[in-house]
């Protein structure tokens, strides 16, 4: 979708993607000062997504951006909230109050009898208010080939956790799904357990924008981070 306003700009060139719940680009060349056209392919359509494929072509018919985009197709006229700004994770998610224990420690048992089933070695020790940690063990059947936790369980980690943050701002917990990920690895993690923290930044009609940080237990080093967009629907009466 392109809009006459430069909000993003390809390789330094005013084309111009809007990138509504979005997700992120790839960058493959420099733009130059040669004029840019743009495609876009409907790869997905539901009754309130739709899910696109957008390239930046040059002169040369070469591409050299793209991007996965995700678009919400009609307002859903409800009032944007956003529960939480970035922080540090250790102190964001302080012992939870008597009040929150009472409030959210039902949703957290429910998540850890989940986690339990599919999901070995993970643990929910707190979600709620937007915020959520998980505990990922370092279990044999979760390492890679190095020896190491392997990449997919570290996403199925950052997804578990980003999830848990945007569920605990439902008021009726029913259908839940991840729409968009991304992910940056930033080192092998190895020879400890991982800690994930989850805050949801923005908050729309059930629809939530969650930053996830994955950290070393022991060495607190990060090892990978990520933002995910999730959505609840409440269960059908």
């Amino acid at each position: 979708k392109l809009h006459p306003r430069p909000d993003v700009k390809i390789a330094g060139v005013g084309l111009v993607v809007d990138l509504q719940q979005g997700d992120g680009f790839a960058y493959l060349a420099g733009g130059g000062r040669e004029g840019l056209s743009a495609r876009a392919t409907l790869s997905r359509r539901t009754r309130e997504f739709s899910f696109v494929h957008v390239e930046a072509i040059n002169a040369a018919g070469e591409c050299i951006a793209r991007a996965q985009v995700l678009f919400r197709n009609a307002p859903t006229g409800s009032a944007v909230t956003h529960p939480n700004q970035p922080q540090d994770p250790f102190t964001a998610l302080a012992q939870p109050s008597e009040a929150a224990l009472t409030r959210f420690g039902p949703m957290v048992k429910l998540f850890n009898q989940a986690m339990g089933r599919a999901h070995p070695g993970c643990t929910t020790e707190w979600m709620g208010d937007g915020l959520c940690r998980m505990r990922q063990d370092d279990i044999p059947e979760h390492r890679d080939w190095n020896g190491q936790i392997s990449p997919g369980q570290i996403l199925t980690l950052l997804d578990n956790t980003g999830g848990g943050a945007g569920c605990s701002l439902a008021d009726d917990l029913g259908m839940a799904v991840t729409l968009s990920i991304q992910t940056a690895f930033c080192e092998p993690a190895a020879g400890e357990a991982l800690v994930a923290h989850a805050t949801s930044l923005r908050r729309e009609d059930g629809l939530t924008h969650n930053l996830v940080q994955i950290f070393g237990a022991e060495s607190l080093r990060l090892k990978a981070f990520g933002t995910m967009t999730h959505l609840v629907r409440p269960s059908k009466r």
